[in-house]
């Protein structure tokens, strides 16, 4: 019996083409109105967010508002030059977080949190205000509320950094502080005199939501009372290193003013290090430590923006 082959015609080519074409444009332009409707619905919930009717806001880093970044750089895979705070309470006092360096900028990426922008850190990248701002803590105590996913959790790598004075009362806020219990999330001012949760509490890829409440006291060398660090709204145990975060404060937190890092530890001539790695998605920092139902009011925001489960 004799088989007719008969191969595709030009034409017969050329419609299969369109139609595949015009299926993955399809598939294409959907993807990016889900991604802009994702945006769209962040900027809306971050609009309406418990944070600015919360007294003594310090500064409100994210990236997801037309006014977080400089227009020209909010696309995937841009250098940050500037990074604006949203801090609905001040119009003078904003602390823009800003670096020029391009070899030391980090990245613009438009989807490393559960889909949603993030600026990328990559080891060697930080910034840094423009002027010595205030202490975090000087009004006695604060909190500190980051959104982020780490590549490397077994080393010292800080996301929040204020130099004081080195191994007293230096503000040094990330992962494995003071270099013990790896991956872990605590306070360092230096020279391993540090308090933090136990080791794996970051991991490596893990969309966090951390809350660090910097209590007013007890501030007693070896207490660990006064540092409260929660993960996605679940509190977990602090412990100290060498004495622990309170060792050489005299009694008191740092108050005199400098410069505010996000992404490693910086002071011109004293220290360069300690560079993040991974994916920060917003920072929120009240000059007080804001009680449990605050807290827990911020902590819930963040969550529905992120897409991150709180408990």
């Amino acid at each position: 019996m004799k088989v007719n082959k008969k191969a595709f015609s030009l034409i017969e080519l050329s419609i299969v083409i369109l139609i595949i074409g015009i299926l993955v444009a399809g598939v294409t332009q959907s993807s990016r109105l889900i991604s802009r409707m994702r945006i769209l619905s962040a900027r809306s919930i971050t609009q309406s967010a418990p944070v600015s009717s919360i007294k003594d806001l310090y500064s409100w880093h994210e990236t997801l508002l037309e006014s977080s970044f400089d227009e020209a750089e909010a696309s995937d895979g841009t250098r940050i030059t500037n990074w604006y705070d949203f801090n609905p309470q001040t119009a003078t006092d904003k602390i823009l977080i800003k670096q020029t360096d391009v070899n030391l900028k980090p990245l613009y990426s438009s989807s490393k949190i559960n889909g949603l922008p993030a600026v990328y850190f990559d080891g060697s990248d930080r910034m840094s205000s423009i002027v010595a701002v205030p202490a975090i803590t000087q009004g006695g105590s604060a909190t500190v509320f980051t959104v982020f996913n780490s590549q490397e959790v077994s080393n010292q790598r800080y996301l929040i950094y204020q130099m004081h004075s080195n191994c007293a009362n230096s503000i040094e806020i990330g992962e494995t502080a003071g270099a013990f219990n790896a991956g872990n999330y605590g306070i360092h001012s230096g020279c391993g005199y540090a308090t933090a949760t136990t080791s794996s509490v970051l991991n490596v890829n893990q969309n966090n939501i951390m809350s660090l409440v910097i209590s007013p006291t007890p501030l007693a060398n070896g207490s660990a009372a006064n540092i409260k660090v929660y993960k996605n709204g679940t509190s977990f145990q602090t412990y100290v290193n060498g004495g622990g975060y309170n060792t050489g404060l005299g009694g008191s937190y740092a108050k005199n003013n400098t410069y505010l890092n996000i992404g490693g530890r910086f002071y011109s001539g004293v220290v360069d290090d300690c560079r993040f790695i991974g994916n920060i998605g917003e920072i929120i920092i009240f000059s007080r430590a804001l009680n449990d139902e605050e807290r827990s009011a911020v902590e819930k925001y963040l969550g529905k923006k992120w897409g991150i489960t709180v408990i």
